[in-house]
This record gives C-alpha cells, sequence and structure tokens, in this order.
C-alpha cells in the first residue's frame, strides 16, 4: 500500500509540473514583478561555442515565465507577511499595519553611513559648483534630496532594524551643504512636522499632498510665489497602485487613495515619467530646467503649473548646456534619499571655472592619470588620481596651459574628477593642485591621451 501511494504521489507531481509547463506555452507570458528586469532567453550557441551555461539561464529564464508565477508568489507572500510580517523578495521590507518599504533605503534607516566623510565632501563641492555655474547662466539652483520613507515614517519600521546612535548620510549632508552655501531643501524635517501622511503605504514614494508640500517648499526657496497646493481642495481617487505591492502581490490589485489637484491651464507633451517631459503654461513665470528621478512623477506636474515653460529629464547626468538652451533661469535637482552616492559617479556638465591662484611652491608624488574627450560641444577632461595622502576637504584644481581651472570631484571611485572646456581648446598636459595634510601641493605635469 504504502508503495502505490508512493506511485500515486509521483504521478500527482509529474502531471502537475506537466500541466503547469504546458500552461506556460499555451498561455500569455506572465507579467514581470514590480521592477523585475526580464532575464534574456538562453542560447545553445554563444560566439560558435557550446553554451556551457544554457541549463543555468534556462533555469532563471524558466523560473521567471512559469504559469501561474503571479498566483504563487502572491499567495506566499500573503502568508508570510500577514503570519510572519515578513517578505518573500530581499527588496520589499514588510513594516507595521501594512506598511512597506524599499528594502535598499535599510541602511540609511540604520544610519549605517555608507558614504565616506570624502565623498560627503565631494558631494557638496560638486552642488556648489553647479550652482555657482547656473548662476553664471543667470539662473537660481535648488538642490532636492527626497527623503526616503523610512526617513519620514520610521515608526512602521519592523523592530528588528536597530537604527545607530549617530548622523545618517542624509543629516551629513545637510551639514556639509550648508558649509558650502548650496541652496538645498531639508524636506525631512518638514515632513516630520506634518500631521498629514505624505507618502504611499504600500509603494516607495511620496503621495501627491508629499509632492505638494515639496513644490511648495521649492518654490518659495527660489524666491517665487505661489500657491500652496498642499493646502488647496483636491479630488481622492482610489486607483494608484503601489510599486512595492506590486513586488509582493503581482496577482491582485492593492490600490491606494491618491490625491488629485486642479492644474488646469497645464500643457503636457508626454507624460511625466518619460525621460523628457516639457511642459507649458500660460500663468506661469519663467523657465525650468530639473533633472529628476522617480519622485519626480509626481512633483514635476505640480512644479510646471508654475513655469511658463518647463523640462524634466532623467537623463544620465545634469546638464547645464541643455538648461542654456532653452533659457532656464531656474534649475532643480531633485534626487532620492537613497540615490545621492550617485552624485559621485556622474559629473555634471558645465564649463569649468576658471581660479586666480598661485602654483603651489610645494609638490607632491601623488600619481595622477587623465584624458581627453568630446562632450556634446564641449572638451570633457576626466581622470583620477590616488585620494590616500589627500586631505577630505580637499578641492581639486587642474592647471592646463597656465590656466587654473577647478574641476569637479566626480565621475567615478573616490580620487575621480571632471573638468569641462571650450570645444575650442587645445589641452594637452595637465597639473592638479591638491591639499595634503592643509597644505596645497603640485603634481607633476602628465601628457593627457584620448579617451579610449
Amino acid at each position: 500500500m504504502g508503495k502505490k501511494l508512493k506511485l500515486v504521489f509521483s504521478a500527482l507531481i509529474l502531471g502537475l509540473c506537466f500541466c503547469v509547463l504546458l500552461c506556460t506555452v499555451l498561455l500569455p507570458k506572465a507579467p514581470l514583478r514590480g521592477n523585475e528586469t526580464a532575464v534574456p532567453a538562453p542560447r545553445i550557441m554563444l560566439g560558435g561555442k557550446l553554451n556551457t551555461a544554457f541549463l543555468d539561464e534556462l533555469t532563471d529564464w524558466y523560473a521567471q515565465r512559469f504559469a501561474f508565477r503571479s498566483e504563487a508568489i502572491t499567495m506566499d507572500s500573503l502568508v508570510l507577511s500577514g503570519v510572519f510580517r515578513t517578505s518573500n523578495t530581499n527588496e520589499v521590507i514588510v513594516g507595521k499595519d501594512g506598511w512597506l518599504y524599499y528594502s535598499s533605503t535599510a541602511d540609511d534607516y540604520c544610519n549605517e553611513q555608507r558614504l565616506t566623510d570624502r565623498e560627503i565632501g565631494n558631494i557638496a563641492i560638486t552642488l556648489s559648483l553647479l550652482e555657482e555655474a547656473a548662476i553664471t547662466q543667470n539662473a537660481r539652483f535648488i538642490f532636492v534630496p527626497a527623503p526616503n520613507k523610512s526617513t519620514v515614517y520610521p515608526e512602521y519600521m519592523p523592530d528588528s532594524y536597530k537604527v545607530l546612535p549617530r548622523e545618517g548620510d542624509l543629516e551629513r549632508l545637510y551639514t556639509a551643504l550648508d558649509r558650502e552655501n548650496v541652496t538645498h531643501t531639508t524636506l525631512s524635517s518638514l515632513f516630520a512636522a506634518s500631521d498629514e501622511i505624505l507618502y504611499h503605504k504600500t509603494d516607495s514614494h511620496w503621495n501627491n499632498l508629499g509632492a505638494a508640500m515639496a513644490s511648495h517648499e521649492i518654490l518659495q526657496l527660489l524666491g517665487l510665489k505661489c500657491e500652496d497646493l498642499s493646502a488647496q481642495p483636491y479630488t481622492l481617487r482610489e486607483d494608484f497602485p503601489g510599486d512595492l505591492a506590486a513586488m509582493l502581490y503581482p496577482a491582485i490589485s492593492v490600490p491606494e487613495s491618491q490625491q488629485v489637484f486642479d492644474l488646469s491651464g497645464l500643457t503636457e507633451s508626454g507624460a511625466s515619467e518619460d525621460v523628457l517631459y516639457e511642459t507649458a503654461c500660460e500663468t506661469g513665470t519663467g523657465t525650468l530646467y530639473c533633472w529628476r528621478d522617480s519622485f519626480g512623477n509626481a512633483l514635476s506636474p505640480l512644479l510646471a503649473v508654475n513655469f511658463r515653460e518647463a523640462l524634466f529629464s532623467r537623463a544620465a547626468a545634469v546638464d547645464l548646456t541643455a538648461a542654456a538652451e532653452i533659457n532656464a533661469g531656474f534649475v532643480i535637482w531633485e534626487i532620492a534619499e537613497r540615490n545621492i552616492g550617485n552624485i559621485t559617479l556622474s559629473a555634471p556638465v558645465f564649463e569649468a571655472p576658471v581660479r586666480e591662484m598661485e602654483l603651489p611652491a610645494d609638490r607632491t608624488d601623488t600619481a595622477v592619470t587623465a584624458s581627453v574627450s568630446g562632450a556634446d560641444g564641449l572638451l570633457r577632461v576626466s581622470g583620477s588620481f590616488d585620494p590616500a595622502s589627500v586631505d577630505a576637504g580637499s578641492r581639486i584644481y587642474a592647471v592646463i596651459g597656465g590656466t587654473v581651472f577647478e574641476a569637479t570631484p566626480a565621475g567615478g571611485n573616490d580620487g575621480s574628477f571632471t573638468l569641462f572646456l571650450p570645444e575650442n581648446a587645445s589641452p594637452d598636459s595637465l597639473s592638479l593642485i591638491l591639499t595634503e595634510s592643509e597644505i596645497p601641493v603640485l603634481t607633476a605635469p602628465i601628457q593627457l591621451s584620448p579617451a579610449e
């Protein structure tokens, strides 16, 4: 009898697997889970040779596409979140009272200080140079770090996440920005003082009410008189799909309420989620150029209604030449708190400022590498040096052809620098002025090589 039961059980399992495989072939492909990236189809041959990883790739590909996948994930998530208050994906944290959080914000919540003092200082210097360049173009600039949801609503985070008794990266950056006189928002304290719910429970972003409050603060700091939409009547719709809920429960709809404000007079070209989103408003004033990330989906239209013309970009780098092309009188850089470290990776595009200064008498043996390449009407000079002996707050100056330019401390790993020169410049060699033990030092000159 035991042997027959085993045979029946095995047959049922095999039959179930066959049914799922058959449905996978016949039924429409299962949708991806939230922000999931599609796994490419495996290939038996690669470069004329047998692909030895084919079976592993096939497993990953099938695991993302098998029939009833969304239903299985949803059932598993409902049990884990409802009974055990935990998540079946490492991308989502299940908090208290139905609140969900993006896992990539956990380090910020715990004050892990992912950024070094040098990186914090480099970000502040980069933004100060960007604001100086914007002012040179007769534009007002403001930097807008959008707080993580766990920064504004820590009370719903699981108790298992322990907060270290020290400042987090955002607070450290606020201090550095104040030191460098960078115009910026401190939305974390503004939001914390509000009695309203400003973020979605099942999404990683602020809701429209939070975006409206952020918009009003930004416009005030830019010196613009505007209506505070967050204090105005709005329509409430119950159809907002949270991105975190979509990761946990892909087979069911978990809509949230969303505030809808009257933005009459706003003309849009495309949607606010697009890489480039252009708007016009007859009652607005001036022209806006705004670089933004996903927090800008809700923020952009609320800002746009205050400007005659506006361009919102999700391109890889902030580009002040694009702002100049539309004669922008206002420049905004919005970025999520969890991504502020990315500012060191891609230098914003603007002509490097010339500095009047004498070359230091002291020399250093710090090794420098650099290259030059074209960059949309400008020349990009980029390179790196050994930062081990350089002060954390050191500014970086490049001596090219007897002229001293200030370089942006961004463009890659620690020790990277970037500067943009007019296209007709002919840089052939470069020296750096750095600060070591609070003493300015000069590196040996090197030849500039074309970028590979």
